[in-house]
């Protein structure tokens, strides 16, 4: 596989570098201590030329991770008042936009993919927040709950369980 190294990127307090694939022009985002061999040449490429392909898969991202589909989903999560107060004041996604519901509470929507990320930014903010669309989002978070809450009633041993994609 030919990596095309465009940009370092800071995110969630690690290093990462982020590029494409140059067969199928696909973003790869790796954190630096996941690289442990690679093979360098003289061959030089124009970055410019890829750099507005990397800047439209990033946009279509909750964050860094790669999306479980090539789908963009309208998504929509209402929050408690007080954590809807602190999640309005901050930038999560381009895409996002605020309304304060009649009760207090705040509906988020966004325009972008589903990820692991952006589950796992969904169960920080714990009983504070509620999947409404899409639905597919709602099963997977849902799912991911049952799954903890399983680990914990059945005393099972920890393991890794990273594997998201659409159904």
């Amino acid at each position: 596989m030919q990596f095309l190294p465009l940009q370092i990127l800071y995110h969630r307090g690690c290093i990462h570098l982020c590029g494409l694939c140059e067969a199928n022009k696909k973003l790869i985002i790796l954190a630096l201590e996941q690289i442990h061999q690679y093979e360098t040449t003289n061959e030089m490429f124009d970055a410019s030329l890829f750099l507005n392909n990397m800047r439209e898969q990033l946009n279509n991202r909750f964050g860094i991770t790669e999306n479980i589909d090539d789908k963009i989903y309208d998504i929509e999560i209402e929050f408690s008042e007080l954590t809807g107060d602190f999640v309005n004041n901050h930038h999560w996604h381009h895409s996002q936009q605020f309304q304060k519901l009649e009760k207090g509470n705040y509906l988020m929507k966004m325009n972008c993919g589903i990820s692991r990320e952006l589950v796992g930014w969904i169960f920080q903010w714990m009983s504070n927040a509620k999947v409404l669309k899409p639905l597919l989002l709602k099963k997977m978070v849902a799912k991911k709950l049952t799954d903890t809450i399983q680990l914990y009633a059945l005393e099972e041993r920890v393991k890794s369980n990273n594997v998201f994609r659409s159904a």
